[in-house]
This record gives C-alpha cells, sequence and structure tokens, in this order.
C-alpha cells in the first residue's frame, strides 16, 4: 500500500508554527522559480514507480486518516483546467457523476477540492485526466510552544553576543497584515490593543476564529503582541485551522492556506491571487509544499 510522500509534513512546519507576512516588496520571481523547477517539485509519472498499480495517482494518507475524506488536486495544464475555469464547476462534475460531497474548494494557492466520499470513489475520480492525484486526508496534531523565553527578543535584534539584554527594533510593523494559521486567537487580549480582526476559521465547532486552546494566542503574541511581540504595530488575523485539542487534517490546513492566497492584504490592498506560481508541479512534491513555496516565497 502506497504513502503520501513525507514532504507533507516538512512543510507543514512553515506554517503551523509560524504567521504569514505579506509586504511591500517585489518576490524574487528566480528564487523560487529555481524551487518549483527542482527535482522535488518534479512531476512523477506513476507515484511509486510501479507500473503494474491499476491507481497510480491515488495515494492512502500518513499518520491517522479523517475517515471518508480526500484531497483531490487538479493538473493545471490538463484540458479543462485553465486559469478562467472554477474549480468548484470540475468538483460538481465528479460529484454528480460519481457521487460524494464537497466540502471545501481550492481556487488560489492551488486548484482542488476536499471531498467526501469512499475510497472506491476516491480511486475512480483519481483516474479523471483532470486530476493530477487524489490524497486520502489525515489528522495533524500542532507541537506546543513553551512560554517564558523573553530573551529571544533580546537576541533577535543583535547578530553577535553577548546580549545588552534590550530589544530596539527599527520599526513596529505598523501596515504589515499577518495571518496566523493555527488554533485560533483570543482577539479580547489587551496585549493585542484592538489589531486582531478578520480571518476564517475553518473548524466547524462553534468557536470560529477564537481560541480555545492557547497555541495561536501565544503565536500571535510572540509576533505582535505589545509586551513580548517582535512586530508591536501590525495587524493580524486569524486562520483557525486547529481545534480545541490543537489538532486538525490537512484538508483544512490548505484551505486555510488558500483563502490567505486570495483574500490576503498587501499594504491596504487586497492581493491579486496569482496562480502561475504553482505551475508543473507534480505528486512528487505535497500540495501543501505547493502553497507554502506560493506564500513563503523569499523577497528582495
Amino acid at each position: 500500500m502506497r504513502r503520501f510522500p513525507s514532504s507533507l509534513l516538512r512543510g507543514a512546519a512553515c506554517l503551523l508554527v509560524t504567521a504569514l507576512f505579506t509586504a511591500c516588496a517585489s518576490p524574487d520571481d528566480s528564487s523560487e522559480d529555481a524551487l518549483l523547477d527542482s527535482p522535488e517539485a518534479a512531476p512523477q509519472a506513476n507515484g511509486n514507480g510501479n507500473g503494474n498499480n491499476p491507481h497510480p495517482k491515488f495515494f492512502k494518507a500518513q499518520g491517522k486518516p479523517v475517515a471518508g475524506q480526500y484531497l483531490v488536486i487538479f493538473d493545471d495544464n490538463a484540458p479543462g483546467v485553465a486559469a478562467h475555469n472554477d474549480p468548484e464547476d470540475i468538483a460538481k462534475d465528479h460529484v454528480l457523476k460519481k457521487g460524494g460531497q464537497v466540502l471545501l474548494v481550492y481556487r488560489y494557492a492551488i486548484r482542488g477540492y476536499l471531498g467526501q466520499m469512499n475510497e472506491n470513489t476516491a480511486k475512480a475520480i483519481s483516474h479523471d485526466p483532470r486530476v493530477l492525484y487524489v490524497v486520502e486526508d489525515a489528522e495533524i496534531e500542532a507541537t506546543s510552544v513553551q512560554d517564558g523565553a523573553t530573551w529571544g527578543l533580546d537576541r533577535i535584534d543583535e547578530r553577535t553576543l553577548a546580549t545588552n539584554q534590550a530589544y530596539q527594533a527599527s520599526g513596529n510593523g505598523q501596515g504589515v497584515h499577518v495571518y496566523v494559521l493555527d488554533s485560533g486567537i483570543y482577539a479580547a487580549n489587551t496585549d493585542f490593543g484592538g489589531r486582531v480582526s478578520g480571518g476564517r476559521g475553518f473548524v466547524n465547532d462553534g468557536w470560529g476564529t477564537g481560541d480555545c486552546h492557547g497555541h495561536g494566542t501565544h503565536v500571535a503574541g510572540t509576533i505582535g503582541g505589545s509586551s513580548y511581540g517582535v512586530a508591536k504595530g501590525v495587524s493580524i488575523h486569524p486562520v483557525r485551522v486547529l481545534d480545541c485539542n490543537n489538532r486538525g487534517s490537512w484538508g483544512n490546513i490548505i484551505g486555510g492556506v488558500d483563502w490567505i492566497t486570495g483574500n490576503g492584504v498587501t499594504c491596504g490592498r487586497q492581493r491579486e491571487p496569482r496562480r502561475r506560481r504553482l505551475r508543473g508541479v507534480g505528486h512528487g512534491c505535497s500540495e501543501l509544499h505547493r502553497c507554502r513555496v506560493h506564500l513563503c516565497r523569499r523577497r528582495r
């Protein structure tokens, strides 16, 4: 039985413990294109290389699967998956012909959808030429962050030791929008000074973008809290993909990344999604890695 590539897990580190900044600087196109053209990102014809596999574009989850949920990722280069086509149309076509239910549609960072279906339906859908691959959704759990590491603020503003027991920043991040992909944020915390707004919740438990665990609030405080934050003037937006036990699924995490790509603000204006940056990436590189390349790209 094949397992989905472990690069999915490696890509999560950027997203679960780090906020995604948008800034005014232009992206370094050459560095990103080089990453997309790397061997890890290159398409692979038969998944595990077994030519006798009847479902070469279908992958089982790595880790604990989410019962009956599958990520269907479209091939940007296939006929019928042009930039002007809404991926929801293909998703509805699949449901109409094969069965199942569409839970989330990915339009910006990646093109595809999260669907509820049985394994046989998922395998059947994987044979659609418009589909790059289908992978079983899986549960994840974020690693907790230790509190009390206040010396870190002193350390990050100095390249060499010893530190001077002071934190001096050249700016406070005002005008920068930060999207925290985590367990939500307790917006009423006075350390945020009313700078938490907007965002979206992907966990259907009634908490919206609020934080019933604490991990996301901790991360947001490290980024932009008035007491221990690095950038004390940033605007912060919660994108809640983890539940009250600090657990979630790949489907919701990718949905959060996709939402940030389509709705994120750059320098006070709506950013325009740039799907072209996802070209030529096959299932040998995880869908989360594709989103990470798009959002965490190097800047000049």
